[in-house]
Formats: structure tokens, C-alpha cells, sequence
């Protein structure tokens, strides 16, 4: 990216981007503590430091309240405050995907997108700039971010239009990791079945699950039987500038 374009860019913008800071995108506001009446069942869930991964999914926190005098509304982005160890966590954002279903709790910030900005592409981009984040984390043992450090964030950013397109091509590839993930998780429990399956289990000879035209007993065998095994060749490592670290 040069001073004020991207290197890849989608057909028919040509304009400079616009350094921006957070605030004049977006209505911001922080959470409040709702520990006195909170719940594992209610109508409206809240949004606490549990609810944002560090993809930027939007996960269930288990709480629940039954009223509130605020609720998000879609397309809201709500922020991490706070974190503990290393602040990957600062200042990760998701999106809210219904209306008046979710509260906003205590050290979680809402950043509601104004007309100048698109909620897609503020997702994105704030999430894939962690590192302003994590430098203006304070504390010891939980590190915290303020309403000025989220604010002053500063940003590069095209007319609304050039954001729209960014922010559905940027959504249609994380709706297709997420397929993927889905199908390969699927398949992790697959072979675990598999394993447990088509080998014996203690005390049996044959496995409770066989390809066809197979019926014979499994024979026990040594694995010193079925394969040569020969000791390695012993040599010696040469010092090198890395032997301190370990």
C-alpha cells in the first residue's frame, strides 16, 4: 500500500483513501455491569469478555438478563477492553447479527458504525490492526484499553461504496473458512470413530467394524516381527549462536 491507496483494489475506484479516526465512524459507548441480576436462562444474552474469539466470532457467553433499557442492535460492533496475559484480545471486535436480542456488559464496548462507514469493512479492518491495540493496553495483570485509545485509532478508509465492496468480499471468505472449518472438524470425528472401530478393542480379536469380505481373526503379533529396526547413527552437533535458548 502506497501513502494513501491499497495495492489491490476492485475495478472502477481510483480515488485516495481518507485517514480517519474511529470516532468520527462511529457512536461509541461502554457497557455496564449486570452481575446483581444475571442468570444462565433470560431473554436477552449478554455480551461479556467470553463472547468474542480471537477470529472475531461472536460467542455465547451463557448469561442472561430478562430487561434492559438498552439492547444492540444489528450490525453493531462490540469491543474487548480488557485482557489478561499478552492483550490479543484488546480491542477485538465482532458483530452484533440481530436486533434486541444481546446487552452490553461491563469492560466491552459498542462502536456503532454512523452512515459514513460500513460495520463489514470496520470489522476487518480494526481486526486485523490488533497491534495498536495490544501497545495501548495498561495494567499488570490485566492489561486495559481506554474510550480515547479506541477512538483515536486512526484508519484508512474509502468512500462508502469501495467499503461496502470490501467489507462483503472480506465476509464472503470468512462464511467459507467457517464451512470449511465445519467440514474439517467433521472429519476429525470421523476418523476418531473409525479408530475406535476398526481396531480390536482389549481382549477381542476382530474389530467391531471390517471392510467387506473380510472375516478371519486378527493374529497377535510383536512389532519387532513385522518390521527391521536398526539404531540410528550416532553424530555430534556443532555449537551454533542457538544453544543459549534452549
Amino acid at each position: 500500500m502506497n501513502k494513501m491507496t491499497p495495492q489491490i483494489r476492485f475495478q472502477g475506484f481510483t480515488d485516495d483513501w481518507e485517514e480517519r479516526k474511529l470516532v468520527s465512524m462511529t457512536n461509541y459507548k461502554n457497557g455496564k455491569g449486570h452481575e446483581d441480576k444475571q442468570a444462565t436462562i433470560g431473554k436477552l444474552e449478554l455480551i461479556n469478555l467470553n463472547s468474542i474469539s480471537i477470529s472475531g466470532g461472536l460467542k455465547h457467553s451463557g448469561k442472561f438478563i430478562d430487561e434492559a433499557d438498552d439492547t444492540l442492535q444489528k450490525d453493531d460492533l462490540v469491543m474487548i477492553l480488557s485482557d489478561v496475559g499478552h492483550g490479543d484480545l484488546l480491542g477485538r471486535v465482532a458483530l452484533i447479527p440481530e436486533d434486541d436480542r444481546f446487552v452490553l456488559n461491563q469492560r466491552v464496548a459498542l462502536l456503532r458504525p454512523n452512515a459514513t462507514a460500513d460495520p463489514q469493512f470496520l470489522f476487518s479492518y480494526i481486526n486485523a490492526h490488533q497491534d495498536y491495540f495490544k501497545a495501548q493496553g495498561a495494567g499488570m495483570s490485566q492489561l486495559n484499553i481506554s474510550k480515547g485509545s479506541v477512538e483515536n485509532f486512526i484508519s484508512f478508509v474509502p468512500i462508502i461504496e469501495e467499503q461496502k465492496k470490501i467489507g462483503t468480499f472480506f465476509k464472503q471468505l470468512d462464511n467459507t473458512i467457517t464451512l470449511h472449518q465445519r467440514k474439517l472438524d467433521l472429519l476429525k470425528e470421523q476418523k476418531k470413530g473409525f479408530l475406535q472401530k476398526m481396531f480390536p478393542k482389549n481382549g477381542a480379536k476382530v474389530p467391531e467394524l471390517r471392510f467387506a469380505g473380510f472375516a478371519d481373526d486378527w493374529e497377535e503379533r510383536k512389532l519387532g516381527e513385522i518390521f527391521n529396526y536398526e539404531q540410528p547413527t550416532k553424530y555430534i552437533v556443532k555449537s551454533t549462536e542457538y544453544d543459549d535458548n534452549f
